[in-house]
């Protein structure tokens, strides 16, 4: 007949082991990866001189008469670059487009090199 013995301390597994550490290790990655991705996109209202006009509104309630409207959490300085819409969107663009470009090459990379090494040096 099988009798099952216990299980021995030394014999079980540990319960926080190397591959909880990766599963970490990757969250932490992918967070400060999309971090990183979101930061231009929030980054770029401070890095642009405000435009005059979108800070004025034309009212209603007093015909012919300008309002102007500021943002109570806005700075005092203004953005170092005299950027409007488009140029806005072609860097914002430029910055998503190159997530596109660099899939192939990543991809190859990752098949010479290992993924671990490619996405521990890209982070």
């Amino acid at each position: 007949t099988f009798i099952m013995s216990p299980i021995e301390p030394e014999d079980r597994l540990p319960r926080f082991g190397t591959r909880h550490v990766l599963v970490l290790l990757g969250l932490l990655g992918f967070a400060n990866v999309y971090a990183m991705r979101v930061n231009l996109s929030v980054a770029i209202v401070e890095m642009v001189k405000p435009d005059q006009d979108q800070h004025q509104s034309q009212s209603g309630e007093c015909p012919g008469q300008t309002v102007t409207v500021f943002n109570s959490t806005s700075s005092d300085h203004g953005g170092k670059f005299d950027w409007d819409q488009k140029t806005q969107g072609y860097v914002l663009g430029a910055f998503f487009y190159g997530y596109i470009v660099t899939q192939v090459p990543g991809g190859r990379l990752a098949e010479l090199f290992g993924g671990k090494w490619l996405y521990g040096g890209g982070v």
